[in-house]
């Protein structure tokens, strides 16, 4: 398929004493040949510039906090390598999409619209189909591609998030008053480790997390928010309020 959209997620939403109060589930698409003869070559140069451990491999989490692999580097490096996983993608030619939730506002704010059964109680789901949404919209402005050709989807694999993933997209396939289900290719769930694109999707999904979360200020967001190519929605009060008004004015509320 022409043109392949990566996601990844950050938080965790299904309650608990763990849970967190923000989930990210935030990616990237672009065309085949900007995955395979760009985009990759260059992400692998970036973690070969590193003594890190073979196999290579970029995880935000791992790289903030220092743990291993990462703890082999000064924090110099480590503010080098998260700023390259930054400007690689971002000067690519290809496009952020996704967003991040505040899981407090969206229970309240969205509470009539869940329990009336038109939207989904599950933020991970929320987001899911945002994003597969948001990527079809996206896809016309690749200049060139064929627009009949169906997007690939390529998910983190997660062992709860990906069932239900892997449910709603069906539902989305199958839902023949949708004319924009035509445009559903594969959807996959995959090893970020394995993945290269996936893990430039775990950067931008983790540091979307830490920007609705209110850590504002960090360098990498920054620079995601000032890339006029990220088209990534933030759901915080504000973000949800807007939300339901055009639900509300397009006749979905």
């Amino acid at each position: 398929m022409s043109l392949i959209a990566y996601f990844d997620e950050s938080g965790t939403h299904s309650g608990g004493p763990n849970a967190a109060k923000v989930f990210s589930l935030v990616g990237y698409i672009a065309t085949q040949s900007l995955w395979k003869d760009d985009f990759v070559p260059k992400w692998n140069a970036m973690l070969n510039r590193f003594e890190l451990p073979d196999p290579k491999y970029f995880h935000a989490t791992e790289l903030e906090g220092g743990s291993y692999p990462y703890n082999r580097l000064n924090e110099r490096q480590r503010e080098d390598l998260k700023m390259s996983a930054v400007n690689i993608p971002v000067n690519s030619g290809m496009i952020g999409v996704g967003g991040a939730v505040l899981i407090p506002a969206y229970k309240r704010m969205l509470a009539p619209y869940i329990k009336a059964g038109k939207i989904d109680k599950d933020p991970y789901v929320f987001l899911f189909s945002q994003a597969v949404v948001e990527s079809i919209a996206m896809s016309s402005a690749f200049l060139g591609e064929d627009p009949r050709d169906p997007i690939a989807f390529v998910f983190d694999n997660h062992p709860r998030w990906s069932l239900q993933a892997h449910e709603m997209y069906v539902r989305m396939q199958n839902d023949k008053e949708w004319p924009n289900r035509v445009w559903l290719g594969t959807v996959r769930f995959e090893d970020k480790k394995k993945y290269v694109p996936l893990q430039a999707a775990d950067n931008i999904a983790f540091e979307t997390y830490h920007y609705v979360h209110g850590n504002l200020g960090r360098p990498a967001m920054n620079r995601f928010l000032s890339w006029p190519q990220n088209h990534a929605r933030y759901y915080n009060e504000e973000g949800l309020q807007a939300f339901i008004d055009i639900c509300r004015t397009d006749g979905k509320f």
